[in-house]
């Protein structure tokens, strides 16, 4: 099974699904079940069906672990997205490689030291404080299916960029130490 997060612009693709929800132990998550090209697939609108949960409200850790325990064999997110490169155009299709997250303001793990476990797919019990290797955080045979299936698409695709999330840009030196930090 497959499981897509999608965000603005990227609603309804499923034909003839099923709307479902799921209780976590981070609250209820909403998606769609059905199938693409005979596979399952699971979608999660992170903003609701309705463009209506903002950004700072979305139920993060909720969607993961919901697409975990429906046995997702992979998340597949799109983002729509602004980026400070001239020649990164509306409709490009990225396939990163890495990321910088900055984000505040939110839970950001699932192993705080709470009492949350939860059983892992080689069946070890995860709970308490876990520090998680993200040397390559996003999985590399996945991304390489997707270079390919891309192949026959018309899309500018970009294959090995850093996502960068949670900046916010506070004046124009700020703006001009970022460009010139992540451009190549």
């Amino acid at each position: 099974m497959i499981a897509i997060i999608g965000g603005s612009g990227f609603y309804d693709f499923i034909e003839n699904s099923e709307e479902r929800k799921i209780d976590t132990p981070f609250g209820e998550v909403k998606f769609d079940f059905g199938k693409v090209m005979d596979k399952d697939v699971i979608f999660i609108p992170r903003h609701g069906k309705k463009h209506s949960i903002a950004p700072s409200s979305i139920n993060y850790r909720g969607n993961i672990y919901a697409a975990f325990k429906l046995g997702a064999e992979c998340v597949i997110t799109t983002n729509a997205v602004g980026s400070m490169r001239d020649n990164m155009i509306p409709g490009s299709l990225i396939i990163p490689d890495q990321i910088l997250d900055f984000t505040s303001g939110r839970k950001n793990t699932f192993f705080d030291g709470s009492d949350f476990s939860v059983t892992s797919k080689k069946g070890e019990i995860l709970k308490g404080v876990i520090h998680t290797d993200v040397t390559n955080p996003y999985d590399i045979e996945l991304r390489k299916k997707i270079l390919e299936a891309s192949k026959n698409l018309k899309l500018k695709v970009e294959y090995g960029m850093v996502i960068v999330y949670g900046i916010f840009i506070q004046n124009l030196r700020h703006l001009l130490n970022g460009i010139m930090m992540f451009s190549n």
